[in-house]
């Protein structure tokens, strides 16, 4: 899903000159009151959400002259 979207996307705009990971999930409980499938979500949006959008611009960003990645976290 992501690659396809990456691709579409360069397609659309001749390529990829940026990449803003700005997705994110938070619990903001304690941590012995955080269920294990909330910490997955987090994990997984957090973590490997911007890997895999990272991973699958890499080609693109590489062929831009100005190219940059600006990743936010949540609190």
């Amino acid at each position: 899903m992501i690659q396809e979207a990456v691709a579409k996307t360069a397609e659309r705009f001749g390529g990829i000159d940026i990449v803003v990971n700005n997705a994110s999930a938070i619990a903001l409980t304690k941590t012995e009151e955080t269920k294990t499938n909330r910490f997955d979500l987090m994990h997984d949006i957090n973590v490997r959400g911007t890997f895999l959008t990272v991973k699958n611009c890499l080609p693109y960003l590489s062929k831009s002259t100005h190219a940059h990645i600006l990743t936010l976290s949540p609190p």
